[in-house]
């Protein structure tokens, strides 16, 4: 009896160890569940600037749309105006009135009274011409602003939709990151909660800036280069109408026009424009592809992705990848394009190019339209 309750006690305890041990494992995390926490909070931190943007433009769209309505108003009633004496003048032309009044020329006495008349009748005449001309003009103003006001609430529709989504989406992806949290026992939710702050605010206060720092020099430097290959070093660059960019080459050129250029890479590969670059702990890529646009002609830049890595060196240590909404707001901000066109009086248009092999090349035709300064 005792070897069997002994037994019992034994198999028990083991049971427990075993039940225990399975749900502490279900419930601490991996460290791709935490990964994929960190990726989730990193989205939604940027939709919370998506959503900030968005509230910014639904305001001055609003205020655009106040300020078209009361310019309409206005304008009615001007239209109104001018309607009432463009009325008048075409009555008087109906009625032959402005006809019959040139028939006073022939009772001027003298060649001098005549000449007065004349110019008296040319005053009413081009006065009647102004009035006509007025209410032209008003209604075309009248109308512009109609169809300017259908824009904007147009725009405020697609603004005021785009907020809703990356709300939803926001409000989505926070309940699955707060319900993965509460199943991760609480030492390890705190160790979580604060790498996520800590990849919240690094986000802000570094990734962020070093972004826009990077898309602004290169905005900057890009029709600096247009330039210098077009003018300064055609010999070297343009070959009939074909212009070849090796990435060295315009590593180089960018490393000697700012500093902020020296721990950063362009890499021209496999359709993709690519950029490196490296700022203390943080190294930050872009890629993306240019396409050629007819009006206005130039080299449209196209951001594909956006990444960081804020831990290199440690193992296991990850790229982040950007949310779209990050992507479009710096493709937005920042023009990346290029343009031939206006480095070449508009003799020059480009017509095809591809990144291959560590080469930008770019097809161009040479049009008979001269551009003005």
């Amino acid at each position: 009896m005792i070897r069997l309750l002994r037994t019992c006690t034994i198999l028990y305890i083991c049971l427990f160890l075993f039940v225990y041990s399975s749900a502490q494992a279900l419930a601490d995390p991996t460290l791709d569940e935490t990964k994929e926490l960190l990726k989730k909070s990193l989205t939604i931190v940027q939709l919370d600037q998506e959503i900030g943007r968005l509230s910014v433009q639904d305001t001055a769209v609003s205020k655009q749309i106040e300020t078209t309505q009361v310019e309409l108003v206005e304008q009615d009633q001007q239209v109104t105006d001018t309607r009432e004496h463009a009325g008048k003048v075409l009555r008087a032309y109906y009625m032959g009135e402005r006809e019959s009044i040139w028939t006073l020329l022939f009772t001027a006495k003298s060649f001098a009274d005549a000449l007065a008349l004349y110019d008296y009748l040319s005053m009413i005449i081009s006065n009647d011409h102004r009035l006509l001309d007025n209410y032209a003009g008003a209604l075309t103003d009248l109308k512009t602003l109609q169809n300017q006001l259908v824009q904007t609430q147009t725009q405020l529709r697609q603004v005021k939709a785009a907020f809703i989504e990356q709300r939803d989406r926001n409000i989505a992806l926070q309940k699955e990151v707060d319900a993965k949290i509460q199943q991760i026992p609480k030492e390890e939710a705190a160790i979580i909660l604060v790498k996520i702050e800590d990849l919240k605010t690094t986000f802000k206060k570094k990734v962020v800036p070093l972004f826009e720092k990077y898309f602004k020099g290169i905005s900057e430097v890009m029709p600096v280069f247009v330039n210098h290959a077009l003018k300064e070093e055609r010999a070297k660059y343009i070959k009939g109408t074909t212009f070849v960019v090796s990435d060295q080459d315009f590593t180089q050129f960018f490393r000697s026009q700012n500093k902020l250029f020296e721990n950063l890479t362009f890499q021209f590969k496999d359709g993709m424009y690519s950029v490196v670059g490296k700022d203390g702990d943080i190294q930050a890529s872009i890629k993306g592809h240019y396409t050629v646009e007819e009006k206005p002609n130039r080299l449209q830049f196209h951001v594909d992705e956006l990444g960081y890595n804020d831990h290199l060196g440690e193992a296991g240590s990850t790229e982040n990848i950007l949310d779209e909404t990050t992507r479009r707001f710096m493709e937005e901000q920042f023009d990346l394009s290029l343009s031939v066109q206006d480095h070449s009086q508009g003799l020059l248009q480009a017509v095809e190019v591809t990144t291959e092999d560590g080469l930008l090349t770019l097809k161009m035709k040479v049009t008979l339209t001269v551009k003005d300064n």
